[in-house]
């Protein structure tokens, strides 16, 4: 009776051993990471968050969820400018790289692991040249661009990786002279018309950075003065999260640089409407901003001057003051 038992118990423990491990669904592990990206950009950042971390849960070992949840953090700290937001997304950028790299160790033609990878170097570069940090930026850019050549390099149709593609040829081109002997350095030109084109297939072809491609590709766009197709795709972006007070004060500038300033405002004053029924509300202190560059370009300088001054109430970060 004894051996009888000694042996069931043997044979537990040696079927838990080699049980197979959890399947894991990766239909959706997909579903929810789109999820929370469209989230993030209706501005549900808490919403978004959880989202990232149910999708780590799943997949621990998959590169999708630390990447997004240092993404939320990136635009937290974009959006706030506090120095513990920056720090705190330096962390999870840290922890993203971590698992692309584990992934990579395995298999080194992961072509979704080398995009992680490349876009989380392409990221911390822009936070840290928002920081002043200018060489360690531009060598996280150059990191990010040689990881998101090999993604395309391994599959070509992976379109998400244009966007950083794009993002850094068109930033590097632009670059000012004073950072050419950093630039020689680094032995990377940059190109304009290749920037916008990586950007566009990005925006049009994507899965994952179609609407981040957009965004930027409409601000690129409209400071080289091709207004018609900015404008497209803004419009799109404020259609398909018309909760998204930056894509509203965006187009809003993009109006009152060429001068239209009724339907600046008429955007400028939505997102303060929106702002004003949420708890947590993101760029307030930049839609009073927006405004009160608005009402200066109409001369109507006490107006100007009160929503600057609730501009200067809200800032967190007070170098950020750009007006």
């Amino acid at each position: 009776m004894r051996f009888i038992r000694s042996l069931l118990i043997i044979v537990c423990l040696c079927t838990r051993q080699f049980a197979p491990a959890q399947r894991i669904d990766w239909d959706r592990v997909h579903e929810l990471t789109l999820t929370g990206i469209h989230q993030l950009y209706n501005l549900d950042v808490d919403g978004s968050l959880q989202t990232f971390r149910q999708v780590s849960i799943i997949a621990p070992d998959d590169p999708r969820g630390p990447f997004f949840e240092s993404m939320v953090a990136f635009w937290k700290f974009s959006l706030l400018g506090k120095q513990e937001e920056y720090e705190h997304f330096l962390r999870l950028a840290d922890t993203a790289i971590d698992v692309c790299n584990a992934v990579l160790e395995r298999d080194e033609n992961n072509a979704s692991a080398h995009f992680f990878l490349g876009g989380i170097y392409g990221y911390r570069g822009m936070a840290r040249r928002s920081q002043g940090s200018m060489v360690q930026a531009v060598f996280d850019g150059r990191k990010g661009f040689s990881q998101l050549q090999e993604a395309v390099r391994v599959d070509p149709k992976m379109y998400d990786a244009q966007m950083g593609l794009g993002l850094f040829e068109y930033m590097i081109a632009k670059a000012p002279k004073s950072l050419s002997w950093l630039l020689s350095a680094i032995g990377f030109p940059g190109n304009i018309e290749e920037g916008l084109a990586s950007l566009r297939i990005a925006a049009e072809k994507g899965t994952y950075s179609t609407t981040e491609a957009k965004f930027f590709l409409a601000q690129l766009l409209y400071s080289e003065h091709r207004r018609e197709e900015a404008f497209r795709y803004m419009d799109d972006l404020t259609a398909q999260y018309p909760g998204n007070i930056l894509f509203l004060l965006n187009e809003a500038t993009m109006f009152r640089r060429e001068g239209n300033y009724d339907s600046a405002l008429i955007l400028a004053n939505r997102a303060i409407a929106i702002n004003s029924q949420r708890t947590a509300r993101y760029g307030e202190e930049f839609a009073y901003s927006t405004i009160g560059s608005i009402q200066f370009g109409m001369n109507e300088f006490a107006k100007a001057r009160e929503n600057y001054s609730l501009y200067l109430k809200r800032i967190a970060n007070k170098t950020l003051i750009t007006n």
